[in-house]
């Protein structure tokens, strides 16, 4: 590829799987096959998304691997700020002339780094190591305040004690219970707009919300055209609306007139949250099967579950940590004399398996990623057809919120369900066994 004109050339192929076309002198096929989840890829934003994600080490020896970013710098930038600039960063191939030459010393970590510079007031990542080297550190610095010599997240005071710190660090008031409410946990994909309308709901029939300084307090809209802009998830209009500063432009007030804007509010279970931070419910649970392992005087022993199953000469256990790409398989390591044991620790409520979304499931194999590329081509196709059929439906309807479109499903094949549910060893897995059973764990010897 030479101009711009080649690389939007290459994009479109992408999205219609032109495999005999190349790319210098690299086929298509083999770019998507060098690239996980680009086998899906729908748009411009698509493409440039899964380059952006794909691992270091994946290379298609063209020049879409310039558009690959430092994994370290991935790992600690949101994925909401991730896609604010996929997002701009598409609208400019889009519309840049085709003749204009492409930048062979271009580098996506320093787009990165200008877009953070130009959208939040100069704040940016000058190095992965110093932002570690912080953390390191502010424990350090304050560590002798814990009784353990560092915060113990099962102890409610060392909680209370660090969000303190934190809180008088940042400049803020910092909360590690539930999680602040921001506008992409209601607006970064399709399937959270509805959570405009509960908060439109909500405002009509004067439900309170609940606020990140512990109060809760029924709001209305600021401005009464706010009501048709959430009630009908005009996501486009809002954001035009408020500019970049969608999470602190007030968009509330309270019964006294008090300004509300995102930030001042909590991500509640009704908008998304999960009423309890994790360290109140499986973390906790987590931790406290590995204290109850390594508690036992006597090693190698063995461990034996409510139900009878049994782990033999275990000689104790530890957590396993989770992958840049998401939450673990494996929740709790337990090691044993003739080896390590993989645990994935679930509630006895609903207890969910195979978490870790389209990213984490896009990479488990070639099997599992044809599964998933397929089942889009073929919803894609499906919706088309839906879509062409009805001239009523035009591309600024919301289609969300019309009656034609219903969600789709297809069954797991056997081949690949195992793989789905115990993992790969790069996500934290293969899970050996579940522990199902309270959050508060209990043992006896």
């Amino acid at each position: 590829m030479e101009t711009y004109g080649d690389l939007k050339k290459t994009l479109k192929n992408i999205q219609l799987k032109q495999k005999g076309e190349k790319v210098g002198k690299v086929t298509i096929d083999i770019i998507l096959g060098a690239i996980p989840g680009l086998g899906a890829a729908k748009s411009t934003f698509d493409v440039i998304s899964a380059a952006f994600r794909k691992p270091d080490t994946k290379k298609s020896n063209s020049w879409l691997d310039k558009l690959d970013i430092d994994d370290e710098m991935e790992a600690i930038v949101d994925d909401t700020v991730e896609n604010g600039f996929l997002k701009l960063l598409s609208k400019t191939f889009d519309s840049t002339s085709d003749g204009k030459p492409l930048e062979q010393d271009f580098n996506m970590n320093a787009k990165m780094v200008d877009y953070l510079k130009k959208t939040y007031k100069q704040r940016t990542i000058t190095g992965i190591s110093e932002d570690k080297l912080v953390f390191d550190q502010f424990f350090t610095k304050f560590a002798y305040k814990f009784d353990k010599g560092y915060p113990d997240m099962n102890n409610d005071q060392d909680v209370l004690l660090l969000e303190s710190l934190i809180s008088e660090a940042v400049g803020y008031k910092f909360k590690l219970s539930e999680k602040v409410l921001n506008w992409g946990d209601l607006s970064s994909d399709s399937r959270k707009f509805i959570r405009l309308t509960v908060i439109d709901d909500k405002i009509k029939n004067g439900t309170p919300f609940k606020l990140e300084d512990g109060c809760k307090e029924i709001l209305t809209y600021i401005d009464d055209s706010y009501s048709d802009l959430f009630a009908n998830q005009k996501v486009v209009d809002i954001k035009s609306k408020l500019g970049s500063k969608t999470n602190t432009t007030p968009l509330f007030k309270d019964s006294q007139g008090n300004k509300i804007s995102l930030r001042d509010m909590t991500k509640t279970p009704d908008l998304g949250g999960s009423g309890k931070a994790k360290v109140d419910s499986s973390e906790r649970q987590e931790m406290g099967l590995i204290n109850a392992i390594n508690s036992f005087p006597e090693k190698p022993f063995t461990l034996v579950g409510a139900n009878g199953e049994k782990i033999e000469n275990v000689t104790g256990a530890r957590k396993m940590p989770n992958p840049k790409e998401g939450e673990a398989y494996t929740d709790v390591v337990v090691e044993t004399t003739k080896g390590d044991v993989n645990i994935s620790a679930k509630g006895t409520s609903s207890p969910s398996i195979a978490g870790g979304g389209l990213k984490m499931a896009s990479n488990l194999g070639p099997e599992v990623e044809n599964f998933i590329d397929n089942f889009y081509d073929d919803a894609y196709e499906y919706y088309k057809e839906i879509f062409d059929a009805n001239p009523e439906l035009t591309y600024d309807t919301n289609l969300y919120k019309t009656n034609f479109f219903k969600d789709v499903s297809r069954a797991v094949p056997q081949n690949i369900m195992k793989t789905v549910l115990i993992g790969i060893e790069r996500f934290g897995g293969p899970v050996d066994g579940y522990y199902i059973g309270p959050m508060t764990v209990e043992s006896e010897i």
